[in-house]
């Protein structure tokens, strides 16, 4: 600490000065030239986090009066170390314990884990794992917040998704599914549709083949325009909402048997709520809650219902600070509060996400500011395995044209995706979250076709596309998908097909690979071809794999234990030699196990070479010109003989004389060049004997051999 002293302004060098820290003397200090008195390594023992006067104190002389100073010593608290190394990559469905949340201090505490132990996280790499530590002497010491980062992978092999259309809407079976479905008790599918039917909408009923069935179309007078699907209720009977319609034409809410009789348990009144475009959900108390988007003070309510006789009550009418137009259906936590959205207002007007006790009592959680998304629609809040929520917003973002976003009750709020139209626009629909951990929705628009996508999304924001839509399979889905019992998905697109909307499912079976491979093949002759079928480079035996060679089928063979399949005679008759890519081909098209795969492997048929017999010539004599008596090779293939030594030659005398043959094949696509030698003798001719050359013998005559050439 250090005190300065002056007079006039000017320093007074040389004095004495004094410090004292909460009135008690810790030292002294002479001025320097400057005026300053310094008083380094003053002891705090003793003193606790806080603040304390401090006083400097000059006693004064013959020439200088006394004079003091105070100022406030501030002591913070000691920040602890905290240690938390790196957790090891888990597989999703391993609850958070000790193994991840070991975080250390140099001091006695407590750690506050968020999210706590037992905690299974979502599926995706850089998991945030944070903790609290409170220390005990929280006097002396602060708490601190750290965290790490943990990856989750897939518990199983990854999954290719299958799309299947399954029903197409005809409208007087119904037409423009809102909503989604629902996988009742007994196993079959319930939905809405919007129009269709008598013009009012219809609730409907499938099973996974799309067989659908009409439970109940509405007059208006019963209610109208459902934008919503339906619940099953614990009494087994199925609730949901019209958006308009009943008495007053405001909408309603209403129970239907299995058999599609509906009653109607309350008709809105404007004062009570208006058109209620949100589902109900059915609360631990057995009570049915949901929301209007206008009435109460003109921003919409929040409601309860009793499913027994329809006595409703409104808890909450929204006043534009707090939200506005609520569309999404509630949703029930796991700590007992319900949580939703709000289309508009909030400090931005983007709309809010709010929790509310069961009194109706809200706290807004968040208010959207366009840049983090904006106006989240029909789209329910999804609790996770994490605890948090996650949802989606229908503008808003970089681009304008949605989000999807995580926030937790803490209020602590996270962007994980922004739209940009090629991958899906404008999300209507909420999330899910399937059984291998991962995140699937679907878009309204974008894509490649501009009318819809369904993607997949991990806890960190990688998002993949999983279909494209393409108006002939449906268009515009925004009712969402569920997961049933089969792991498949379900959902429902708006429009498309013959124009009002469709119901299809997407398989999501276990992704595998197949590599082909083939031997050299020779023009003319067979082949043998193979594959080989893994699932993350497992092989899968026992299953069929066909192929095929420059677009024909030449056979199915069969996995073995290795995941091999092989066709050891495959024809290559009507194919010429050359090089073929991705003439050969192998297809497994997928069980209910195992999504399809295929793969191509270049097709190169060698030419064939021609077969040369030649028999050895025999011996000639010297002279003799070489002809068609010893150049005659022959070919199993048209053609022409180039010889060397060539025809006429007259060789000279030896023996093994090579002759030498090049076959030219008249078919220089299929057939190769071919060389063949032979050798043959070459003697020295024989000699001629006359009488001239022989002596005569005594008393005899000679006889002439030699024929009368005259």
């Amino acid at each position: 600490m250090s005190a300065t002293l002056t007079a006039g302004m000017a320093p007074l060098p040389g004095r004495e000065v004094s410090f004292a820290i909460n009135g008690s003397l810790v030292g002294t200090a002479i001025t320097d030239a400057s005026g300053v008195a310094s008083l380094t390594d003053v002891s705090l023992s003793g003193l606790s986090p806080g603040s304390y006067p401090v006083r400097a104190t000059f006693a004064g002389d013959d020439t200088y009066s006394p004079s003091s100073g105070a100022a406030d010593l501030v002591i913070a608290k000691l920040t602890p170390l905290v240690t938390w190394p790196t957790p090891s990559p888990i597989v999703y469905g391993t609850a958070l314990d000790a193994t991840q949340l070991n975080a250390t201090a140099n001091v006695p505490g407590a750690f506050f884990y968020s999210p706590p132990a037992g905690t299974i996280l979502p599926v995706g790499p850089g998991q945030v794992l944070t903790v609290q530590f409170v220390p005990a002497d929280s006097a002396i010491y602060a708490s601190v917040i750290a965290h790490v980062v943990i990856d989750v992978s897939p518990a199983g092999a990854p999954t290719s998704p299958t799309f299947e259309s399954l029903h197409t809407f005809a409208y007087s079976d119904g037409a423009n599914p809102y909503g989604g479905l629902m996988q009742a008790n007994d196993g079959f599918f319930y939905g809405t549709t919007s129009s269709g039917g008598f013009g009012y909408g219809t609730v409907y009923r499938t099973d996974a083949d799309g067989s659908v069935t009409t439970l109940h179309a509405f007059t208006s007078g019963d209610g109208a325009y459902p934008t919503t699907g339906v619940i099953q209720g614990s009494d087994g009977l199925f609730y949901g909402t019209t958006s308009q319609g009943g008495s007053s034409g405001y909408g309603t809410v209403f129970r239907m048997d299995a058999t599609g009789t509906v009653t109607t348990l309350h008709t809105f009144g404007l004062s009570d709520g208006a058109y209620p475009y949100a589902g109900v959900v059915q609360s631990a108390d057995g009570l049915l809650y949901g929301t209007t988007y206008l009435g109460g003070a003109g921003y919409g309510t929040v409601y309860r219902t009793n499913p027994a006789d329809g006595e409703l009550t409104t808890l909450h009418a929204f006043n534009y600070a707090d939200g506005a137009n609520p569309l999404a259906t509630l949703i029930q936590a796991r700590d007992g509060f319900f949580y939703g959205t709000a289309s508009q207002g909030g400090l931005g007007g983007g709309g809010t996400v709010y929790r509310m006790d069961a009194g109706g009592t809200i706290t807004v959680l968040h208010g959207f500011a366009y840049t983090d998304g904006a106006n989240p629609y029909l789209a329910r809040l999804l609790q996770a395995s994490d605890g948090s929520f996650y949802g989606t917003t229908l503008y808003g973002g970089s681009s304008g044209v949605g989000t999807i976003y995580r926030i937790d009750a803490s209020s602590n709020f996270v962007t994980l995706h922004m739209f940009a139209y090629s991958d899906g626009a404008y999300p209507y629909a909420p999330l899910i979250q399937a059984s291998d951990g991962l995140f699937y929705g679907s878009t309204s628009s974008g894509g490649s076709s501009g009318v819809g996508t369904v993607y997949r999304i991990d806890g960190g924001g990688a998002i993949t596309t999983l279909h494209t839509f393409n108006y002939s399979d449906g268009s515009f889905p925004i009712g969402g998908l569920i997961e049933a019992r089969d792991k498949k998905l379900y959902g429902a697109a708006y429009t498309g097909g013959f124009g009002y909307g469709t119901v299809f499912r997407i398989s999501l079976r276990t992704a595998t690979q197949l590599s082909v491979s083939i031997a050299n093949p020779l023009y003319g002759g067979t082949t043998s071809v193979s594959a080989t079928l893994t699932a993350a480079a497992s092989p899968i035996a026992g299953r069929e794999v066909s192929f095929a060679i420059n677009g024909s089928a030449v056979g199915l063979a069969i996995t073995d234990a290795f995941g091999i399949a092989t066709i050891s005679d495959a024809s290559l008759a009507g194919i010429s030699a050359g090089t073929y890519p991705n003439a050969v081909y192998a297809t497994f098209v997928g069980d209910d196990v195992y999504a399809p795969s295929s793969a191509t492997a270049d097709l190169i048929v060698a030419k064939l070479t021609p077969i040369i017999t030649w028999p050895a010539p025999a011996s000639i004599t010297s002279g003799t010109a070489l002809d068609g008596t010893q150049l005659n090779a022959t070919a199993n293939a048209p053609g022409a003989f180039v010889y060397d030594p060539p025809s006429g030659t007259i060789l000279p005398v030896g023996a093994g004389r090579k002759l030498s043959v090049t076959f030219m094949p008249f078919d220089t696509t299929n057939y190769a060049n071919a060389d063949a030698s032979v050798t043959i003798d070459v003697t020295e001719p024989t000699a001629l004997v006359t009488s001239a050359d022989v002596p005569a013998a005594s008393g005899h005559d000679v006889v002439s051999n030699v024929a009368d050439a005259s």
